[in-house]
């Protein structure tokens, strides 16, 4: 990993180039559901989004931010990284765990879905894959023209079998992700929607608009009433590339980044008579060439968005203007050749979707000021996130409000939806100020309302969260409640009253060894970390002797009901139930970079909660006279890859079996490293069995005896 994030580093260092522009525009119909745009905020403040007021302002708006812009080539290394988590819903007949989400009824597209008895697996090659144990790049688990396997999957016997297998040939990028809606309804079929076009490690090149110029996202619908024989009914293509995706219900929502490429531009002008020629190349582009696009099965192409539809962010004269639109489209899949889209011109950095409202994401960093060729210290700059909210309705998303908070949003993009959630009308944010090397870190939590002049209005915040220089590692919002982790030694769990918008609360904290990446609510009273275990060490010179060494994988079990109106001043802090720690230092889980790797069933009927998590588990000394077992930093050698299964009840966790499927001392190799293992490894519950999704193959076995499984299939 740390050889991959050097590679990562040396490509975000390539420097732009500049070429020169003028502007220009045209009129043009855009693809819509609804011919008059709903009647979305006028803003009236610096603050708001704002209406371009004809097709020559977007048109120069855009060609001016080409001026300084230019293209490298897209890096081609990695795996794209994993992009939120709740218990899945509860079915009638057999119970099964579903896609792990951030919010209940909100979808998230998934390599897996299943319906209880056919499961639906994305199978597609994307390259080979570094290997840091053996320093050499491998191929990849499977080969082959990409498919969408579809298996039926049974509890006793606990069984998988593969019933047809769906071609992606046809499709232009590898499938993402996807989405199975059944019992719609009214006759509708069931479906199985494919989304794909994400770029790979996006968070890497986010600020390189040339990476951005090339790519479509796109989206299959099939019929998958008869699952033995899928019929595609419609291909969907937008330009951009897919930031995120979410299904409320029969609406598909999806979020694109375009940016504007003119084939005639030469993007690396080495001569003045190359500048003149770019000039004059986009000065006479029509708007339609600067807009995104749809298309339905390979027809022709119109336009995605009218200029009334694109929104202006707030800016400051010394900002140099971005081309890059980040569109937000609404598919109803009833009706899904009528999609309604809304873009905000310049980039956008994730995306919260609850059931009511979409927010859009991007930091402000701090920058120099130039005046006169000098450049100015901005003494008071801070980063900044700013926030643009859109309301869900029947019509396709409605622009609301927009505000904005001290702090980022971090850099991991699978965990910066997590640092967002709404309430009753409330957006709550999580975000971190300062660094961890000096010491600086700290942690802000502001909540956000609606004002009737178009602001997302700060009601209340809690400043300084954590002890001096501890890192935000995982943010759960529930209900009216807020839980954060932070790091440095310790894992301080904070539990926060967010009832009231306009006087959040602090009502109790913990402190334990370890960490908690990932939180997940176990009812209303009980909260399972999943993270690493740690140990101190004092001795270190880093952060004045304020370091740890990361052990193995650990599941800590928290109380979190404590009622902040006792006398007992204790009585409302967290307490930890129980805990287990998993190999040793190492060792590495899926559900560590992809809440999607865990699979869950909730308590039910007088049974415990049921949990899965892949498990790549280091344990084994090696054989080198570096290795100390006395030394906390000292790494363990690779014992073996599967799935551990366990059951949470009465505020205990137990270990009920595991399911090995590599293992070193019976000859198998690691196969792929723990990043790359959390972009393919699943896990489905169903009644009394466990299915475990391994390198595009399945592995089926009974709940109560994982270890006589069947497959791989």
């Amino acid at each position: 990993m740390k050889r991959m994030i050097q590679h990562m580093a040396l490509v975000f260092g390539i420097c732009f180039l500049l070429f020169a522009c003028s502007g220009g525009g045209d009129n043009s119909t855009a693809v819509s559901g609804n011919d008059t745009p709903p009647e979305d905020v006028a803003p009236s403040n610096t603050s708001q989004l704002a209406r371009f007021s004809s097709d020559e302002e977007l048109a120069a708006y855009l060609k001016s931010g080409l001026t300084t812009r230019t293209a490298y080539p897209e890096p081609a290394f990695g795996a794209p990284e994993g992009d939120a988590s709740g218990p899945g819903g509860e079915a009638s007949g057999p119970r099964f765990s579903t896609t792990n989400l951030q919010e209940t009824g909100v979808d998230e597209a998934d390599l897996v879905k299943t319906d209880g008895r056919y499961l639906y697996m994305v199978q597609t090659n994307s390259g080979d894959i570094y290997l840091p144990e053996t320093d050499v790049f491998a191929p990849p688990p499977f080969e082959g023209e990409p498919a969408i396997r579809v298996m039926e999957i049974s509890a006793d016997p606990a069984r998988s079998r593969e019933i047809t297998s769906l071609s992606l040939a046809e499709f232009e990028n590898p499938v993402d992700g996807l989405y199975l809606v059944t019992d719609r309804g009214n006759g509708n079929p069931d479906l199985l929607v494919t989304v794909g076009g994400t770029r790979q490690n996006m968070w890497l090149a986010w600020d390189c608009l040339g990476c951005w110029r090339t790519g479509a996202a796109e989206v299959g619908l099939f019929n998958v009433s008869s699952p033995e024989n899928p019929e595609l009914i419609t291909r969907i293509t937008l330009d951009g590339q897919l930031i995120a995706s979410r299904r409320i219900e029969n609406m598909l929502y999806l979020v694109t980044r375009f940016t504007p490429g003119l084939d005639e531009v030469i993007p690396y002008p080495q001569t003045e008579a190359d500048r003149e020629w770019n000039e004059r190349v986009i000065a006479d582009a029509p708007l339609t060439d600067l807009l995104p696009k749809a298309s339905f099965s390979g027809g022709a192409e119109a336009p995605l968005v009218r200029t009334d539809q694109v929104y202006l962010p707030p800016s400051n004269e010394d900002r140099e203007p971005q081309p890059s639109l980040i569109t937000v489209t609404a598919i109803d899949l009833e009706f899904p050749q009528s999609p309604v889209s809304r873009s905000i011109a310049g980039p956008a950095e994730t995306v919260f979707v609850g059931m009511e409202s979409l927010y859009v994401a991007t930091v402000r960093y701090p920058h120099p000021v130039y005046a006169e060729g000098e450049v100015i210290p901005e003494e008071t700059a801070t980063l900044t996130t700013q926030v643009h909210k859109f309301a869900l309705t029947l019509n396709g998303p409605v622009y609301k409000a927009s505000g904005s908070v001290l702090g980022g949003l971090g850099w991991e993009e699978d965990k910066k939806p997590f640092r967002m959630g709404e309430y009753e009308g409330t957006l709550r944010i999580a975000t971190s100020l300062g660094d961890t090397w000096d010491g600086s870190a700290t942690t802000r939590l502001t909540l956000l309302k609606e004002g009737e002049d178009g602001l997302l209005e700060e009601t209340g915040s809690i400043e300084n969260i954590g002890k001096p220089g501890e890192r935000l590692y995982a943010v759960r919002f529930v209900g009216p409640k807020g839980y954060l982790v932070t790091f440095r030694v310790t894992d301080p769990l904070y539990v926060f009253d967010l009832s009231d918008p306009y006087r959040p609360t602090t009502v109790g904290e913990l402190q334990i060894e370890g960490y908690s990446d990932y939180l997940h609510p176990i009812g209303e009273d009980l909260l399972l970390g999943i993270g690493k275990d740690a140990v101190p060490d004092n001795s270190s010179g880093d952060f004045g002797g304020r370091g740890a060494w990361y052990q193995g994988v650990k599941l800590a079990l928290f109380e979190v009901s404590g009622n902040p109106e006792s006398a007992d001043s204790n009585s409302s802090n967290p307490r930890e139930l129980d805990s287990l720690v998993i190999g040793k230092r190492g060792t590495e889980s899926a559900a560590l970079f992809d809440h999607h790797a865990v699979a869950y069933i909730p308590p039910a009927a007088g049974q415990p909660a049921k949990l899965a998590l892949p498990i790549r588990l280091h344990d084994t000394p090696a054989h080198a006279e570096w290795f100390d077992p006395n030394r906390p930093d000292t790494y363990y050698e690779w014992t073996h890859t599967g799935l551990y299964l366990f059951e949470i009840d009465s505020g205990d966790i137990r270990q009920t079996g595991k399911m090995v499927v590599a293992d070193r001392f019976n000859g198998d190799d690691p196969v792929m490293p723990a990043f790359w293992q959390a972009s393919t490894d699943r896990a489905v519950i169903l009644d009394g069995s466990v299915h475990y999704i391994h390198s595009g193959r399945i592995w089926s076995g009974r709940w109560d005896a994982p270890e006589d499984f069947s497959g791989p299939e």
